[in-house]
């Protein structure tokens, strides 16, 4: 019977070294093939990506969606139908809590996030806390608006607020004011106060703010011949900031904003004109 065989510590040492050795073949093996996955992946994206480009309407499209409101002012103003109240505040802030519920909703089986759409929800849902106080401190102001009072837009590819539409109760009359003199009342009566209150707005990503409003219009020896208009006034939100802390007259602060009309009788045609606040002085 031959003896047991013993390993010498010698022995032991080259056991321990083939071990290791084929470890670390093993692991080399496995990092090489998650490597190469990886390189199979392709590239990952840098950590400071861009953010997707914002796809919004511009302003001159949304005022051309917005000029249904018109007839929204005369069934409300004029003909006072029932159906067609002016909506206060409170309204307005659940209307846009229920659209949100149903964008989110539309948002989660839409295959394309990056649409108009979706931002511009994307967008209220993120600034709903600035929205909510700038509805707040323009209670007084009845809405007229079909789904929601405000939309997303592009300035010069820069974000911008619109307040759409606030409705005036006041009638010019065409005999005495042209468009362009209904247009600076307006802005002088119903557009510059709320251009002042864009200071609850606390979100430094809105460079431009906007007010629509729409208002009446009659040919005062006609009694049937009241018709809606409508201005919108975009300026960028650091000079309606000034406007509010009095660093800017309300004449500096017109001279230098952006003026929109769809007036009486405008049949899809949003216009930009420049006007002054002397033009409501009228003839």
């Amino acid at each position: 019977m031959n003896p047991p065989m013993t390993r010498t510590p010698a022995a032991l040492r080259v056991v321990a070294v083939v071990v290791v050795l084929g470890f670390l073949s093993s692991g080399t093996a496995q990092v090489s093939q998650t490597t190469q996955k990886r390189q199979t992946a392709g590239p990952r994206p840098p950590v400071n990506a861009a953010p997707p480009k914002m796809h919004l309407d511009s302003v001159a499209t949304a005022i051309h969606y917005c000029q249904s409101v018109r007839t929204d002012w005369q069934l409300t103003f004029d003909y006072h139908e029932e159906d067609y109240p002016p909506k206060a505040v409170d309204r307005a802030m659940a209307d846009i809590d229920k659209e949100i519920d149903a964008s989110s909703k539309a948002r989660a089986s839409s295959k394309n996030a990056h649409s108009s759409a979706i931002q511009e929800w994307d967008l209220i849902v993120k600034y709903r806390a600035d929205i909510m106080r700038l509805l707040t401190v323009n209670g007084h102001a009845p809405l007229l608006y079909t789904m929601i009072p405000i939309h997303f837009v592009l300035k010069d590819n820069d974000l911008t607020l619109l307040l759409a539409s606030v409705g005036s109760t006041k009638v010019y009359n065409t005999l005495r004011l042209d468009a362009r003199q209904r247009a600076a009342k307006a802005i002088q009566e119903a557009v510059l106060p709320a251009m002042k209150r864009f200071t609850v707005v606390h979100s430094t990503d809105i460079k431009n703010f906007g007010v629509l409003v729409a208002y009446g219009t009659k040919d005062f020896s006609d009694e049937l011949s009241t018709k809606g208009e409508l201005v919108a006034l975009v300026a960028p939100a650091a000079r309606c900031k000034k406007l509010a802390d009095a660093e800017l007259t309300e004449e500096e602060f017109v001279d230098a904003a952006d003026v929109y009309v769809v007036d009486r009788d405008a049949i899809g045609e949003v216009r930009k004109i420049k006007v002054s606040l002397d033009d409501s002085k009228g003839k």
